[in-house]
This record gives C-alpha cells, structure tokens and sequence, in this order.
C-alpha cells in the first residue's frame, strides 16, 4: 500500500495549486483525478482573475466591492487576505507563462466585471482559465509530481478519528485501491450537476463534498449557488461577463434594453445574482412560455471582438448561427457556481484532523452570498496555496499509521450491492439524475419560495429511495461507467438534499439566495452562515 505525505483529490485550477505549493514546501505529494487536468472544469473559466494593479485602484477598494457583493455574509479577515495577496499570486502566474493581456504600454491590461467600481480583472483574451490550466499543469509535471488519472474517489479513509487517506476507484485497472496519506486535500469542484442547465461540467457531481458529508463535515452556505445571468439556453454555456462590460446590452425580441426598466440602470455590470433576478423576473409571463431575452453585441468595435472576444465570437456562431457583430444571441441564466461547501478554516482545514478542502468544493465564508466575478480564480489561487502549505505542514508532524487493506475490501463489498439489486426496465439511475436535475432546476433555481422547495425535499427523498432500489449489470471491469455513474448519482442526490433544507432553511433574500415569500434581508435573524449534517439519510440544520 502507496503511503504520500499529502494526497490531493482534483485536478483544477485549487488542486493543482495545492499540490504545487505543498510539493515546494517540501511534502511527498500525489495528484489523484478523475479525470486528466487539462479536460478539468476549470478550462471552462472564461473571465479572468481580479487583482488591484490598475491606476486608480486599490487594494482597500477591491476589499470594499468584495464586502458588499457578500451582501453582509463575508468573512472580512479572509476577504482581506484575498485582496491582498492577489497581486503576488497574479505576479506568479506571469512569470509561469500565462499570457496575460496587455494594453499599448505593456502593462497588464483590464476589464471591468459586475459588481466591481472599477476595471481590476485581468484577462487572457477569453480564455484565461485553458491557458491559467495549462501553466498550472506544466508546474505539476516540472516538479515530477505524480498523477494517477482517471480515478473516481470513492471515500475517505477515517482511522483514530483521523484522515488516512482515500479509497479510490481505478477506472483503468478497474481495482478498487487504497491511497494512504497523512493529509488529505479535497479540491473536486461543486456540484452543479444538480441542475438541468448549469456551466458546470458533468464531473461537477459533488464527491468531495459528499465524501466529507457522510463523514460529519457540515457542509456551509448551500443555499447559495450563484446564476450566471449570460449562457446560451439549453447548453450551460457561458457568454463571458467581458462581452456585457465591453458594451454588450441585455435585450427584449424588440431590442429594448432591459436595462431601460425602473431601477435596472446600468443593469449589465451590476453583481450576477441582481442581474440573473431582473432577468428571471422579465421572462416570467401568463401562460407557459417564458419570454426570451438576448444579448446585443453589435456595439462593440470589430477589433475588440477579435482581440477580446475570439472564441466567444466562434461559439455564438458555430452553436447559434449569429454573428455576434450583426445579430442578437439568445441567452438565459443558469447555474454557475456553488458557494456552499465543506465548512474549513481559513487555511482548508475541516473538523476531521488531517483532512482539508479548497476550491469549489469549500466554503470558507470568503465570499458570503454573493461572490464578485473575478473573484473565483483568485480564491483558487490564494486559499489553494494556503491549503497547500497547511496540510504539507501538517502531514510533517503527523505520525503515520498503517491502513487495513480490509477497508478497501469494504468498500468493494459496498460497490458489490449494486450489482446485486439486479438491473429494472422500471427505474434507472439515468432517468432518477433527469429528474432530479429538473426538479432542481424548476423549484431551487433564481426565484425561490416555501412551496416550491417542500415539493423539491419531497421529491429528492421520493428519488432518494428509487436510488436505494436500482442496481447497475456487474461490479468489476475497466472504465465501468455504470459504475461511476450509480456513485456520483448518490453524490448529486446527497447535495440536492443538503442544499434544498439550507434553501428552506433560510427565511429571508440574501445574495443569491432569493426567496419571493421572503423577499427582503433579516438581519437581526440571519447574519450567520447555515450550517446542515447529515444524519441517516436526513439533511439536519444545526447553529
């Protein structure tokens, strides 16, 4: 049995992160995947990463636009140390090789996100994260790091109380292996796969948080999963905030701006939950049929499109058929981020002694209820470093203890249920993630009430026993995806669970999280974070 100093768990833009700096500080590190790091949700990321570099800028000012996106729920020590650690971390990344935009004089060159005062974000043209994704991955291969693709985790390793490691599925081999490990970094993404249209990829299914979860660790702020205002509908693809703050407009069929509307003024570069509310509440009509909303680009300059905007341009016209300089594209929100997530310290450290989190999968309180666009990959960046160092630490002076092999044997014989449930014409895992995912999406999506999220537990629980009851054709095999999919399945249906009680849970509108029978912010009852455990299969709510 393989013993490392640090495993990490996900292989974004935090995992990588972690395993870099825990790797540098000296740890014995291993990178486990579930897929390779490059085909990571991460790549995804077409914004950029915020920084207070411009002229006129400040730290304290960034500070201040990430506080009041928060909207009265941030932690405002670790905001602190995100702004202001930022530009050491941007520093880096130049140095690595991502090349960052640059205006006329050489300088880093920046564009203006929703939520911020002034332009701080800076940019890749439209696609910093593949190229962040790719100077993060030479960095791991540089410094030998090793990677062992295509596993699917499938627990933690808890001995003493303590993390041990990981018990993971090797879709090549098609074993079921044990990893051990004094420390453990979980940095797996969300789980927006709970959602019928979300930006997130289909590997965003929750198993890090799921892991934790089963074991003890609360998980944090569920209710607030953040709306991307501008994707196109149907797809969970994003149209880059940099083409709303380059000039783009939001749009009825007549092409009035939404914007236009009492109290919506300059609606595109206010924060996304605002924009994703006024958007929901405009499509709403009396019969059935939503009313469609576009986004009109024909404003901006030729050049800036093929400078700033190139592959946008090519996904709007290879999946619309628009010509973003001459027509209008249909756009609609969906789910983008998770916010909520394994409650940690401000260094990825969790309840369990020896087990961390960061990135997607975590929830510190940094960003409250909202977080600034631009803000993600810096959190990545910042808190997956800091992770890094914090469990590198930790595994130098933790005392290693021997792992069973017969842990692992558990968890085949755990798998081996499945199979013996047999397989049903009636029911399958395909048809229980449609349907939750539609649930998801019609009753805990912008607009929420009380009504809406009781039908939406009911449901989740009626899909929780249907899940209990269906099985998958055999255990073993290399790259069993029925496999893996019953697995993550469990994974969506135990987050649905825990993010639909903090919904119901939370009786008042803040941030992202907008309650139309509560529709103003209670402060006197609810400046906290929510906290949910799971007991059985019940998502209980604890102070």
């Amino acid at each position: 049995m393989k013993s490392h100093d640090v495993i990490v768990v996900g292989g974004g833009f935090a995992g990588m992160n972690a395993a870099i700096t825990a790797k540098l500080n000296g740890a014995d590190v291993v990178l486990i995947t579930k897929q390779h790091p490059l085909r990571s949700h991460s790549s995804s990321s077409h914004s950029g990463v915020n920084v207070a570099l411009n002229a006129g800028d400040s730290v304290e000012q960034h500070i201040q636009d990430t506080l009041e996106s928060g909207d009265g729920l941030c932690d405002s020590e670790l905001v602190e140390k995100l702004c202001r650690e930022a530009q050491s971390e941007v520093v880096r990344l130049d140095r690595w090789g991502v090349p960052f935009s640059r205006n006329s004089s050489g300088l880093f060159d920046f564009v203006q996100f929703g939520g911020s005062s002034i332009a701080r974000t800076a940019f890749a043209g439209d696609a910093a994260g593949h190229f962040v994704l790719q100077v993060l991955y030479e960095q791991v291969m540089r410094l030998e790091i090793p990677l062992l693709q295509d596993c699917l985790v499938l627990s933690l390793v808890i001995s003493d109380d303590k993390s041990r490691g990981v018990c993971y599925y090797d879709m090549p081999t098609g074993k079921t292996v044990i990893e051990q490990g004094n420390a453990v970094v979980l940095a797996t993404g969300g789980a927006n796969q709970i959602f019928r249209t979300t930006s997130s990829a289909l590997s965003a299914t929750g198993d890090g948080m799921a892991m934790a979860y089963r074991q003890g660790v609360p998980l944090m702020d569920m209710e607030f999963v953040q709306f991307h205002p501008t994707s196109l509908p149907g797809t969970g693809l994003v149209i880059t905030e940099m083409a709303r703050s380059l000039g783009g407009r939001i749009v009825d069929k007549d092409n009035k701006a939404l914007s236009s509307k009492r109290g919506l003024k300059g609606l595109e570069l206010m924060n996304r939950n605002i924009c994703s509310r006024a958007m929901a509440e405009s499509m709403k009509t009396k019969d059935s049929v939503k009313a469609e909303l576009f986004l009109d680009c024909t404003g901006i300059m030729k050049d800036v499109i093929k400078r700033q905007l190139y592959e946008t341009a090519a996904m709007v016209k290879d999946l619309q058929g628009v010509k973003i300089t001459e027509g209008l594209i249909p756009i609609t929100p969906c789910a983008h981020r998770s916010l909520g997530g394994i409650k940690v310290s401000a260094n990825g450290a969790t309840q369990i002694p020896g087990l961390f989190a960061t990135g997607g999968c975590s929830c510190s309180g940094v960003h409250g209820a909202n977080q600034l666009g631009g803000n993600a990959l810096l959190d990545n960046l910042v808190y997956g470093r800091a992770t890094g160092i914090a469990s590198s630490d930790y595994a130098s002076s933790a005392v290693t203890k021997e792992v069973s092999e017969s842990f692992a044997e558990g968890q085949r014989k755990s798998l081996r249920k499945f199979v013996s449930r047999g397989t049903s014409a009636k029911d399958s895992q395909a048809a229980i993630r449609l349907e939750l995912q539609g649930v998801i999406q019609d009753k805990v999506g912008v607009i929420r009430d009380k009504d809406a999220l009781v039908e939406a537990q009911g449901k989740v629980e009626s899909l929780q026993d249907r899940y209990e009851k269906i099985g998958i054709q055999k255990y073993g095999g290399t790259f069993n995806t029925e496999l893996c999919g019953i697995v993550e399945l469990g994974n969506l249906l135990d987050i649905a669970g825990a993010t639909v009680a903090s919904a119901l849970a939370r009786t008042e509108s803040r941030g992202n999280h907008y309650r139309s029978d509560y529709p103003k912010r209670n402060d006197k009852q609810w400046s906290k974070h929510t906290l949910v455990y799971r007991e059985g299969l019940n998502h209980v709510i604890k102070d």
